[in-house]
């Protein structure tokens, strides 16, 4: 290349020049290909080339079928001969119209005409359709010499079809080798593209290994990101915790207290109604903040399963008995459907639980006048699984499509209006779906706007035994005791005092772990209340003291940390249970009779 059109080209393609030449390779390449391709595509398709064949060949066939079919028919054979014209008359509209009807036309016929073949043929509709036992003798002949006349035409149209479309495929044919030595040169410009790269990759050997610092110093970075985020993930979630923990503690007092007065101050009507609105607000803030730390598991991915066998008919029992007493003078129905003998089956019954009782509140929230109905059926069962559908149904106001698809979505809600009627956070319905589908299901839904709506979901459920040491029952009497609780609240310190005092135990209070540690040292306790955070030592640490002391009193944990990991530093320290605040007192006697109990 002479010295001063070199000069003249651009700084760009001067500093490129091999780059810029493998391009223009490839572009060749790439332009010959799509001419090739361009040729071949207007060629007539190979599949329409077939069913033109085939059909001349079909129609052929069924003029001759019809002839048979006419020849050896009798008086009561009339149907199978109009069956045969039918079918004949059908093949038609291949031939007419379309694709496959053009390139038929594209057949030069020596006799005939295929449109006059066509017209023939339909002539002869009347004639058939008028055939009856008296006529057929008469019309036979003449209707057999037309359709004569009209076999000889469609044989003359599928041969001259054939041999047309043969020379067509032979043209296509080397068309085809055309194709192939064009591809030949195409790999011979893409390898001369490809030496050309390579050479111009050696001179820039250089670049890349600069860019690959720069990469380096990228990762490097994007990991340092990636440590934020996730420290912001673990702050979040600590955040919580601290959350939950936060506004647990203050409620655990409030639903103490409101316990308190119902059963000491409060003796009118009107003051227990109070009373008993109080407690469902605290209820449904207790909800609120469960479905939030529950959202915030799903978020995080952390959400998980505790799987143990169970009896699934005394839970459902248990289940459908509180729905009931809740339906009670109401103008809502409820119907518990199950068989009575599913038998122990290994799953996490707490969050089989949470999934229906969310779905049966909002069928009860939602219906105002009628029914809702819990149906468990089992689809399939033998000796290793139980497959069983849950079904919730109602009959309330139900919704659209377009609500529908709002359902499962974070924070969304049927009615976002501020005039709604029914609270809620629009959780619910999305931590349901997620532990279902934790479960190996997925929920369903079928709802028509002012007539009601059904949920309902699959799990297959793996059969499994008891444990052979069943626990006393929880709900017998247990004997006073001693108990130590460990408590820096002091409204929470009265509380417990009080309900333990009720119960018919002695109570000692420690204000720090520290202190339950030395009073645990002191004088023998029958059971032990722990709370996790407190000052001096917490919980935690006063558990491990008190086990590598050889200390054996079965300890509780009563706290407002109500996280999983929380649950599980608690039992790893050497507690036996964890009871999450609010507390209330019969669940708090429950869980102390199963231990005291056990002990007796």
């Amino acid at each position: 290349m002479p010295n001063a059109f070199y000069r003249e080209l651009p700084g760009f393609i001067r500093r490129n020049l091999l780059s810029v030449v493998g391009i223009s390779v490839f572009f060749i390449a790439s332009l010959t290909l799509g001419s090739l391709a361009l040729y071949k595509h207007q060629a007539p398709n190979k599949r329409l080339f077939e069913d033109a064949v085939w059909a001349s060949y079909q129609l052929d066939r069924e003029v001759r079928d019809v002839r048979i079919t006419l020849l050896e028919a009798t008086p009561d054979m009339l149907d199978e001969v109009r069956l045969a014209y039918d079918i004949l008359y059908s093949r038609l509209k291949v031939i007419e119209r379309g694709q496959v009807a053009e390139l038929i036309r594209r057949v030069q016929l020596r006799e005939y005409e295929v449109d006059q073949v066509v017209a023939d043929i339909k002539a002869l509709d009347s004639t058939f359709m008028s055939l009856s036992p008296t006529t057929l003798a008469q019309q036979r002949e003449v209707l057999n010499q037309a359709l004569n006349d009209v076999q000889h035409a469609t044989g003359q149209i599928a041969t001259e079809v054939n041999h047309y479309f043969s020379r067509q495929r032979q043209a296509d044919r080397r068309s085809l080798d055309t194709l192939i030595r064009a591809t030949l040169i195409l790999v011979s410009l893409t390898m001369l593209a490809g030496l050309l790269l390579l050479i111009q990759l050696r001179h820039q050997r250089k670049a890349l290994e600069l860019r690959q610092q720069k990469l380096k110093i990228a990762n490097e970075q994007l990991e340092s990101a990636r440590h934020k985020a996730e420290e912001a993930s673990q702050a979040k979630s600590d955040f919580m915790a601290v959350m939950s923990h936060e506004i647990r503690t203050p409620l655990n007092g409030i639903v103490g207290i409101t316990d308190l007065l119902e059963d000491e101050v409060v003796t009118s009507a009107t003051g227990r109604e109070y009373l008993s609105t109080l407690r469902d607000s605290t209820h449904a803030l207790s909800t609120v903040i469960n479905d939030i730390l529950d959202y915030s598991r799903i978020a995080a991915g952390k959400l998980s399963l505790s799987p143990r066998p169970f009896l699934l008919d005394t839970f459902l029992t248990t289940l459908c008995r509180s729905y009931q007493l809740r339906a009670r003078g109401s103008q809502v129905a409820f119907h518990c459907k199950h068989l009575d003998s599913l038998g122990v089956v290994l799953a996490d019954p707490d969050r089989l639980r949470q999934v229906l009782m969310n779905l049966l509140n909002n069928a009860f929230k939602f219906t105002d006048q009628g029914s809702v109905v819990l149906e468990v059926s089992p689809e399939r069962q033998d000796e290793g699984t139980l497959l069983l559908t849950f079904l919730v149904s109602d009959t309330g106001c139900g919704m659209s499509a377009e609500q529908q698809e709002k359902l499962f979505q974070p924070f969304s809600q049927v009615d976002t209006s501020l005039s709604r009627q029914r609270e809620g956070t629009g959780l619910g319905l999305v931590i349901c779906q997620q532990l279902v589908k934790a479960m190996g299901g997925d929920i369903q839904l079928t709802s028509t706007p002012n007539e009601g709506s059904c949920f309902y979901f699959t799990l297959s459920l793996p059969r499994a035994e008891l444990p052979s040491a069943e626990p006393l029952s929880s709900d017998t009497a247990a004997k006073q005791a001693n108990i130590l609780v460990v408590e820096d609240n002091a409204i929470n310190q009265m509380l417990i005092r009080k309900q333990l005092s009720k119960l018919g135990h002695r109570v000692e209070i420690a204000e720090d772990g520290q202190q339950g540690v030395d009073k645990a040292a002191e004088k023998h306790f029958d059971i032990i209340l722990m709370d996790m955070q407190m000052p001096v030592m917490d919980g935690l640490e006063a558990t491990q003291t008190l086990r590598a002391r050889g200390n054996t009193t079965p300890i509780l944990a009563m706290t407002a940390n109500a996280m999983p990991e929380d649950r599980k530093r608690c039992l790893d320290a050497g507690m036996q249970e964890v009871i999450t605040k609010p507390v209330h007192a019969t669940t708090l006697q429950r869980r102390l009779n199963a231990y005291l109990n056990a002990e007796s």
